[in-house]
């Protein structure tokens, strides 16, 4: 059940975007999340914060905004879809857009989402580039997009094929609210990939139209432990063991065959799960991939493990330094 703050509930708010964001003990990030929808080039906005029965100060930060286009909400504890499929309900824009709290837009990304709904009005994906935010330092995403691609309807699997990163991501996307209903919304039974799921499923039915200009910004030097793409979720909560009802295309399948063999490595070295993932690597055409990818699984098991476990520590070590690095340094 959801309870709404009156203090900032939002009233006859003249919206083109709602913007969604879910937060889960994130009082630390929260509040540069907002401020960079505050920021923004045009106020035709409102935004709709869940709080997911955080344990720290994340809602009180969230409250301290005293904007009538913020409303906070507040929910039992049930994952980042249920929070966003909710907001969603409650949406007056036409238009939808995600944003986490721990990740924050450029001033212009509602004029770029504007001019995009404008360029191509029967798309049923919006999204701009994005910038991977790590140890302090900006890079672009390296999306795969087209050689002297610059704004358009793009294939989908074709560009998440060519880099294996993701296209359209979620921190940067937007929405028609009438096509993320008749969608279905993020499936709340997957904790991992539901962002994928949905955008598959949206692309099979409406053209998706990106722009290469990075207007968003992932960061990933929030809390380590705190990112869902971290952890083996169990099978039934993992996009991977869900992607039977897709049609048997070849660029669908080229795509998802080099997302088995790359994200199903972990689950394959754990002792918990190595046997449900040998049997779903078992569906990939390695003849497809890049050699490298099947050298890896080539190797005994044990090697695998062994040298798995020198990389996690190394990586953890490299990790801190570098965090502390960076905080000295900012």
């Amino acid at each position: 059940m959801m309870q709404m703050s009156k203090s900032n509930a939002t009233e006859n708010v003249m919206a083109t975007f709602t913007i969604v964001m879910p937060v889960w003990n994130k009082a630390a990030y929260v509040g540069r999340a907002i401020g960079s929808v505050l920021a923004q080039s045009r106020g035709d906005w409102e935004m709709i914060v869940v709080d997911d029965d955080s344990t720290d100060n994340s809602a009180q930060v969230a409250e301290s905004f005293a904007d009538r286009r913020i409303s906070v909400v507040h929910a039992v504890h049930e994952g980042v879809s249920s929070a966003r499929n909710r907001a969603a309900t409650m949406a007056k824009g036409c238009y939808i857009c995600f944003l986490d709290a721990d990740d924050w837009y450029e001033p212009t990304f509602l004029d770029q989402m504007h001019a995009l709904i404008a360029h191509h009005p029967d798309a049923g994906l919006y999204a701009t580039a994005y910038n991977i935010v790590k140890y302090g330092q900006y890079r672009p995403a390296p999306i795969g997009f087209d050689e002297g691609f610059t704004e358009g309807i793009i294939d989908y699997c074709a560009t998440y094929a060519r880099t294996l990163c993701m296209p359209v991501w979620t921190g940067a996307s937007c929405m028609p609210l009438g096509v993320f209903n008749a969608m279905g919304g993020f499936d709340a039974e997957l904790h991992i990939g539901e962002d994928f799921d949905l955008w598959m499923r949206t692309s099979l039915n409406y053209p998706v139209v990106m722009t290469r200009e990075a207007l968003s910004n992932y960061n990933q030097d929030a809390e380590y432990t705190w990112r869902a793409s971290k952890q083996l979720h169990p099978p039934q909560h993992n996009v991977l063991w869900h992607l039977d009802h897709l049609p048997k295309l070849p660029n669908i399948i080229a795509l998802t065959d080099r997302m088995k063999a790359y994200a199903l490595w972990p689950y394959y070295l754990s002792h918990r799960y190595h046997t449900e993932a040998s049997q779903l690597l078992e569906s990939v055409d390695w003849q497809t991939l890049p050699p490298k990818e099947k050298r890896r699984y080539d190797r005994p098991l044990w090697q695998s493990r062994m040298l798995n476990i020198i990389h996690q520590g190394l990586y953890r070590c490299l990790h801190t330094a570098r965090t502390i690095k960076a905080r000295i340094a900012s």
